[in-house]
């Protein structure tokens, strides 16, 4: 079954799909830039499901593509960390561990240095 698809507003007014699945300590694993569709990867990545499985697990589509809104200009790092940080704060996400591989290993380690208050941990591939 597929998660429920959510909302979150960044600070600079983008709309952010995301989505809220599982249960135990939070684990946002960001999408791999600058593709994401999380509609279609819950069935299709059998490991979603599992990690879901022992984890609260966080996943977003990145502003521009998937089901987040489409019509921006700004893909700075700064920007895909409102990202990161509107679906922390619209799931109320105190603390959380991040992963990030590729292109979203960047934004993963940009905003664990700016938010080391809100984040617990860091995989990155």
């Amino acid at each position: 079954m597929e998660p429920a698809i959510r909302y979150a507003p960044t600070a600079d007014g983008v709309s952010v799909a995301y989505y809220d699945e599982g249960h135990g300590a939070p684990l946002a694993v960001l999408p791999t830039i600058p593709w994401s569709n999380i509609q279609a990867e819950f069935s299709h990545f059998g490991f979603h499901p599992a990690l879901a499985a022992s984890f609260r697990l966080l996943r977003y589509d990145v502003r521009g593509a998937g089901l987040s809104q489409r019509d921006v200009t700004d893909f700075s790092l700064d920007a895909l960390q409102l990202d990161l940080d509107a679906v922390l704060t619209r799931a109320g996400v105190d603390r959380v561990s991040l992963y990030g591989e590729a292109n979203s290993a960047k934004i993963v380690l940009g905003y664990a240095a700016a938010h080391t208050e809100r984040v617990e941990g860091v995989v990155v591939w």
